[in-house]
């Protein structure tokens, strides 16, 4: 990890200058929506590289190995904090906030990260400039000795509040990290937890993230990957549950086998389970079908006891939003009217789900694993989803020549 963090700061950082930032985000939401130009993306060979690592490593692990390991000023931060403790302020230096602070600091970064997008849509470079919040560029692309002295100023607090607290800009700030914690709720595999993970309490205790909850459940969006709670998964003398079973056997004169994956120590006589009878698989078109069903349906029967007018409003209102979405991305409409269509359709989808269909997956989308979701787990899907939805729509019309001819029609007035 030490290696990493020094490699992403001395070579990817100060030399490549391959910093991934906001503003990259920025251009790739309004690209999906309404045109995608390659030239934007190429014009710097190792950020768009960068950029695939960064996007493969998310849907995988989540935000928390680009985050966690591999972040030029993420791993500054973090080296700046490690220096601090060794050059004798561990004594001041304060690893966790108190959780209820934390819990309400956390979603400031979200907000920043919706402000630039919303300002986007007025002004990609008003955007831009709001974008300074993040000091990536004043760290690595300018240099603080070339800035005038507010960004001097709040690179400089940034600077301490990392040597006293770990990681403080990445937990509370980062409009980067909040973008990239959205589709981290779907990322395909997950760190182990325990049946007893929840009362026990040790890995949260420990977690530099403060990722975990009393439940014991991670927070991906929240969790930069550090593995300390894997490491203690297996620790017979630091996990609760293991270190009981580890006094037991040694009491009773026991063989101490080995800890297996799933984090227990093996049996000493294996147990000889039956096997399991063989679930029925479902056929390749209804579990399309199903995926289909779910992802561009929110109502469920629940929604069917509803009044016949509020089904109809409903179905409506789809229609339209997909209706302006198809001028939008035709240029018969602005960006603005599109994005509060977008935003309007988002928050009734959401409201209906957690009513109709209140989970989301766990784990790879082509599984059925599910769980109950929060509004945030929610929020994070149906907004993550409906871009998807955009960006293939839109590549479907592209190539299919729609657009083409859609950008001859007549643009609805109204709607200005």
């Amino acid at each position: 990890k030490y290696f990493l963090w020094i490699t992403s700061i001395g070579f990817v950082g100060f030399y490549l200058l391959a910093v991934p930032s906001i503003t990259q985000v920025l251009t790739w939401f309004h690209s999906i929506l309404f045109e995608w130009k390659w030239e934007l993306f190429l014009s710097d060979p190792f950020i768009f590289l960068f950029w695939i690592f960064i996007i493969v490593s998310v849907f995988f692990w989540g935000r928390g190995m680009f985050c966690g390991w591999m972040c030029p000023y993420g791993s500054l931060a973090e080296m700046v904090y490690h220096v601090a403790g060794k050059l004798g302020l561990k004594r001041y230096q304060r690893h966790l906030l108190p959780q209820n602070w934390h819990d309400r600091l956390k979603w400031i970064k979200y907000g920043v990260f919706a402000i630039l997008l919303g300002v986007s849509f007025y002004s990609i470079g008003l955007a831009e400039k709001l974008a300074e919040i993040e000091p990536f560029k004043t760290t690595f692309l300018v240099g603080v000795w070339n800035r005038s002295w507010p960004f001097v100023t709040f690179w400089t607090a940034l600077i301490v509040a990392s040597a006293f607290f770990e990681r403080p800009f990445c937990k509370y700030l980062c409009p980067l990290g909040a973008a990239l914690a959205v589709p981290s709720t779907f990322r395909w595999w997950g760190l182990k937890r325990k049946q007893e993970c929840g009362p026990c309490k040790a890995c949260q205790v420990g977690c530099g993230s403060q990722a975990i909850d009393d439940s014991g459940r991670i927070d991906q969006r929240e969790c930069l990957l550090c593995l300390d709670c894997q490491v203690l998964y297996y620790d017979d003398h630091a996990c609760p549950p293991l270190a009981q079973e580890r006094k037991r056997r040694t009491k009773a004169g026991e063989p101490l086998t080995a800890v297996g994956a799933d984090g227990y120590f093996i049996p000493i006589v294996p147990a000889v389970a039956a096997p399991a009878p063989a679930a029925a698989r479902q056929s390749l078109p209804a579990f399309i079908g199903q995926e289909f069903f779910d992802h561009l349906f929110p109502w469920s029967r629940k929604a069917l006891a509803q009044p016949r007018l509020l089904q109809a409003a409903s179905l409506a209102l789809a229609l339209l939003v997909t209706w302006v979405w198809v001028l939008g991305a035709a240029g018969q409409i602005g960006p603005g009217i599109v994005l509060g269509w977008w935003l309007a359709w988002s928050a009734y989808e959401l409201v209906v789900r957690m009513r109709c269909k209140p989970y989301v997956k766990d784990g790879p989308w082509w599984g059925r694993n599910l769980r109950p979701a929060s509004w945030a787990d929610m929020a994070s899907y149906v907004g993550f989803k409906n871009l998807l939805i955009a960006a293939a729509l839109f590549l479907l019309m592209k190539s299919a020549g729609i657009l083409e001819f859609l950008q001859s029609q007549p643009s609805l007035q109204w709607l200005y």
